[in-house]
């Protein structure tokens, strides 16, 4: 889960490296979705080069709100059993209205996900997900 060389690391917060949506981005595009490019960093959703890009490539609550949240809970449970494989998911830690942290659905067995990320690189089992029950807010973004 190493980060591809071609787009290089985000670095949006201060003490560490934000690379979530950089990386769900880079999913999307290498799965066949055309990018939408302007020259205004607001509108769309592109990558020109590393610092040339959309914010709602690089931001998880704008490409949550540029490619749409189908459904969104505060029950782990709920939204295990309403996301399937292929899902990109986001999380709201703080359950202030704003996604804060943006994943891709690899596979899905029982009321387990298998979740790739960066920020923090892996392909795990729900990883760090479920400790956000009942205090923050899942979404299932673009299906």
């Amino acid at each position: 889960m190493n980060p591809n060389p071609k787009y290089g690391v985000e670095k949006t917060k201060i003490f560490w490296d934000a690379d979530c949506t950089n990386f769900a981005s880079q999913i999307l595009l290498a799965g066949g979705v055309g990018m939408d490019t302007y020259n205004d960093v607001y509108k769309g959703w592109w990558w020109k080069g590393k610092g040339n890009r959309s914010v709602s490539w690089i931001n998880a609550n704008t490409f949550k709100n540029y490619m749409g949240s189908g459904y969104s809970t505060r029950s782990w449970r709920s939204f295990v059993s309403n996301v399937r494989s292929g899902d990109f998911i986001g999380v709201d830690f703080g359950n202030d209205g704003s996604v804060d942290h943006i994943g891709f659905v690899y596979s899905k067995s029982g009321s387990r996900l298998r979740i790739a990320q960066h920020t923090r690189n892996y392909l795990d089992w729900n990883g760090d997900w479920p400790d956000s029950d009942n205090e923050g807010k899942y979404y299932r973004v673009r299906r």
